[in-house]
């Protein structure tokens, strides 16, 4: 349904609500009924349908509609039900309502839009007759993208929005959100804020319609709080939808992550598994605002490992203090590093306490140089500490 109410350049008593009927022919609404809304003389234009039809996908698509046609979709000028929202279905708001049909003051119009009738009678044999004729499809609809007149960006993408009016800054961003990472793959959240707004101050109407508030908030941040929010509410929504595959899902969007995460670190190595863990969680933070379980770390081992200079395996501990050993070659362990978080595993001193004959001082060393803080007990510890406390008896 299309609310126009009185003071509309597309009501009645100014230049009519053609255009609006043009526009929506595109997506397969061909007959409609119109409908005194109140005695405001605002009047409602219905386009039954025979099925179901997605709210969400017939909002976007009358939406995309009209503004492709120079229609300005807003209250009190040409208001769409349903209104297109987010598709985010557990934050985004409900759809707006309206005035049922044939209450007091509302009435048919012939089609000059003078009053014709109320009876309820008449109304449903027009629904019916109507909704024959319409069949919603949206593939017919043009290609812009979730609207706004455009000028094109390349022959093989949907064109870019366009600043029609004043109070459109927010929803060019969204749209721009949106754009670069449907269009462009642009998927972490530096490279989609830049291109936004790179792209923003080209579009045609920012100088004329952007408010100096609005420009200087873009120079700002309002970019990088738009790429943000698009990101985190996709991955959201896409777990959430998944159903009985949310799982696969979730995981999915994590191996998604961490292969963009890891190029970052190329040509670096780590001295142990948890400063690399930390290092790729504050990379994940940066990128995508959020970072990887332990258990997600370690189930994709086979990506990272080579970052890795040596692994629990290949730990040596020596009169010399201790060090790490790979292919013959040794290099001091880096135990200056703190992580911010420890995955649950046992370290070195917690299977001291399990082993009363070895030593106090095997456990003062391992306290002074801080590796049993964040090293787990390598495999075979025990024997070979044993051998060492024997030599040393």
């Amino acid at each position: 349904m299309v609310d126009v109410d009185t003071e509309s350049p597309y009501h009645p008593h100014q230049n009519g609500p053609q255009p609006i009927l043009d526009a929506l022919e595109d997506i397969g609404l061909v007959r409609c009924i119109n409908v005194r809304s109140s005695l405001s003389q605002g009047i409602h234009i219905y386009f039954p349908l025979l099925e179901n039809v997605s709210t969400w996908k017939l909002a976007k698509a009358a939406k995309s509609a009209l503004v492709h046609a120079g229609i300005k979709v807003r209250g009190g000028i040409c208001e769409l039900f349903p209104n297109a929202k987010g598709y985010d279905p557990i934050n985004s708001i409900k759809y707006n309502g309206h005035r049922l049909p044939l209450q007091a003051g509302s009435c048919l119009l012939d089609e000059d839009y003078q009053p014709s009738c109320d009876r309820t009678s008449t109304f449903l044999q027009q629904w019916r007759l109507c909704a024959a004729a319409n069949e919603f499809a949206p593939a017919k609809s043009h290609p812009t993208f979730k609207g706004f007149k455009v000028n094109c960006l390349n022959e093989a993408f949907p064109p870019l929005p366009k600043f029609i009016g004043p109070g459109e800054s927010n929803e060019i961003l969204k749209q721009l959100a949106n754009y670069g990472d449907r269009y462009l793959k642009l998927r972490t959240i530096p490279e989609l804020a830049q291109w936004i707004k790179k792209t923003v101050v080209t579009l045609n109407g920012y100088d004329e319609f952007c408010s100096d508030e609005s420009k200087s908030d873009i120079r700002k941040n309002w970019c990088e709080r738009w790429a943000k929010s698009h990101l985190i509410s996709k991955r959201i929504y896409s777990e959430k939808s998944a159903g009985p595959d949310h799982n696969t899902v979730v995981s999915a969007n994590a191996l998604e992550r961490l292969k963009a995460c890891l190029p970052e670190l190329a040509g670096q190595f780590f001295s142990s598994e948890r400063q690399l863990w930390v290092a790729l969680g504050v990379l994940g933070k940066d990128l995508f605002s959020c970072a990887f379980g332990w258990k997600t770390f370690q189930k994709w081992k086979r990506l990272w490992r080579h970052l890795v200079a040596h692994n629990s395996a290949h730990t040596v501990i020596n009169p010399e203090g201790v060090s790490t050993q790979e292919n013959q070659a040794s290099q001091p362990a880096n135990t200056s590093f703190e992580p911010t978080s420890e995955p649950p595993s046992e370290n070195l001193l917690d299977s001291c306490d399990r082993e009363p004959e070895l030593s106090n001082t095997f456990k003062s060393v391992f306290s002074a140089t801080g590796f049993s803080k964040f090293t787990p007990a390598p495999p075979g510890w025990s024997s070979w500490i044993r051998k060492i406390v024997g030599e040393n008896a």
